[in-house]
Parts: structure tokens; sequence; C-alpha cells
């Protein structure tokens, strides 16, 4: 579980990178079409290198998992109930809490202990399996 867990936060991590370089890259063509005031093209800039990472991951985030969560077949559940947790709920974990704390918040993942992240929106990381037959 823990290797699983480890490879998923790399590829959100390379995804969020890759957004953000996508961003960036979207932000730098932006300069050369608009001859708007320095602080509006830099503000703009800013929100598109931020928006753009968010909207790859929103729509893993309605099913309350990301991108590298759904290739290592891993699923985020309520800590009560272990029920799916709403897309709020997955952007402080996810966004909020990790991207934020550049990712030290997911250290103590490493021995075996939850994460900051996990204890803030009462949550935490289960197997995905799914068999054949069943609906979800």
């Amino acid at each position: 579980m823990l290797i699983r867990r480890l490879v998923a936060n790399c590829i959100d991590l390379f995804v969020l990178l890759g957004g953000t370089a996508g961003g960036i890259y979207v932000g730098g063509i932006m300069n050369g079409w608009f001859e708007e005031p320095f602080f509006l093209l830099t503000l703009s800039q800013v929100c598109l290198i931020i928006l753009v990472p968010i909207l790859f991951q929103s729509p893993f985030w309605v099913e309350s998992k990301t991108i590298g969560k759904t290739m290592t077949y891993l699923k985020v559940v309520n800590e009560k109930n272990s029920e799916k947790l709403d897309y709020f709920a997955m952007f402080t974990r996810e966004y909020l809490a990790k991207v934020l704390s550049c990712y030290f918040v997911c250290i103590p993942i490493l021995i075996g202990k939850r994460g900051v992240h996990e204890i803030i929106t009462y949550s935490h990381v289960n197997l995905n399996y799914k068999k054949k037959g069943d609906k979800q």
C-alpha cells in the first residue's frame, strides 16, 4: 500500500508540474496577444498557472480520486463511514493541503503514520478494486 501511495503521489506531482508548465506556456502566449498593463497581465498569468492544474484534476476529484490514485487503484474515503469524499474536501486535501505545503504534509506517510492532509479532511486511502459484476 505504501508503494502504491508513493507512486500515486509521484504521478500527481508530475501532473501538477505539467499543468503548471502548461499554464506558464499559455500565459507566455497571452503576453504577446494583449497590450494590457503589466499588473493585469501578470495577475491573469498567475491565475492560469493556478487554474490549469486544478482543471486537470477536477474530473477525478468528483470521483474521490486523483489521476495517480486512479492509475494505482486507490480511492479516498471518509474516515467515519467509508463513503467517497465530496469535491471540496478533495480540493482541500489535494490542492490546498498538499500543493501549498509543497507536499511536506505527506512526509508522515513514509513512516506509516497518517498525513496531515488526511487528518484535516478526516479521510484515508483504500484499495479500489472493481470486481466483475460490481457496479459503482
